[in-house]
This record gives structure tokens, sequence and C-alpha cells, in this order.
């Protein structure tokens, strides 16, 4: 099974205190967890500042960071194992 929300963003835009926005992605990703299944979740890191994302961000395993690279698209996975270090070029199939 796999989850995805859209957007966290949104989330933090509409939602005054953003650690009500923690309590509630700590408590989903707890379920998708307890399912073994994949959860995604996006959020816009220019939309919000640091000490935000940062919290946020705790309530994950991982991260992946998606850039435009000298030679294209590139990520970086930072938090799961098994993962090459370093940014990796990658490209969307049709």
């Amino acid at each position: 099974m796999r989850v995805a929300v859209d957007s966290i963003s949104t989330l933090l835009l509409y939602v005054e205190d953003p650690r009500s926005v923690f309590r509630f992605v700590h408590a989903f990703t707890g379920r998708i967890a307890a399912l073994d299944a994949l959860g995604l979740f996006a959020a816009d890191p220019e939309a919000h500042d640091d000490r935000t994302l940062a919290m946020v961000r705790g309530a994950f395993d991982g991260r992946v960071r998606v850039r435009t690279g000298d030679r294209g698209p590139e990520l970086l996975v930072t938090g799961l194992p098994g993962q090459p270090a370093g940014w990796q070029p990658f490209r969307l199939e049709d």
C-alpha cells in the first residue's frame, strides 16, 4: 500500500500552528508504518521558514530533495538505508 500527501505546504498555509500539522503528520505516518506501507509527502521548502520545515521533517524517516543540476534533474536521499551518497541524476520516463 502507498499513501501520498500532495502538499504539506497547503496544510501549513491553512493551519495557524505548525505544531498541529506536525502532530497530524506524526499520527498519520504512525498508521502508515503500522500497515507496513509507504508514505510520500511533499512540501515546498521555499514556502516555509527553516524552523517550520525542521519541525515537520521530524515526523519522517527519510528525505528526498530534488533540484536541477548542471546536467539535468538530480535527487538526494537522506535518512533511508541503502541509498547512494550525494546528488544522483535521474530521468522521468513517459
